[in-house]
C-alpha cells in the first residue's frame, strides 16, 4: 500500500501470465474475524503487488489493522481459511 502508484503501474504493466495469478488475500476485522478473498497479484523484483480498488472492505480493513495473509488459489474459489 506504501508504494508508489508508478511501482504498481510498472507491476501491471509488466506482468505476464508467468509472473502474475490469483491469490486468495485474507484479511482482518478489527473484531479478529478474517475474511478471505481472491485478488489478482504480481510479482515484480521481489515485491508482491496486488490489484484492487481503494475503497473495498479489503483495503479498509488492512489499513485498519495491518494484518494479512496469503494463500495460492484460482480466480473463483479461495481455500476454506483455517
Amino acid at each position: 500500500m506504501g508504494e508508489s502508484f508508478s511501482a504498481q503501474e510498472a507491476a501491471m504493466t509488466n506482468a505476464t501470465a508467468g509472473n502474475s495469478r490469483y491469490i486468495a488475500l485474507t484479511t482482518y476485522r478489527r473484531d479478529g474475524r478474517s475474511v478471505t478473498a481472491p485478488v489478482w497479484a504480481v510479482q515484480l523484483e521481489g515485491q508482491l503487488y496486488v490489484v484492487t480498488s481503494k475503497s473495498t472492505g479489503k483495503t479498509r480493513r488492512v489499513r485498519a489493522t495491518g494484518r494479512v495473509r496469503f494463500a495460492p488459489c484460482n480466480a473463483k474459489r479461495p481455500p476454506h481459511p483455517g
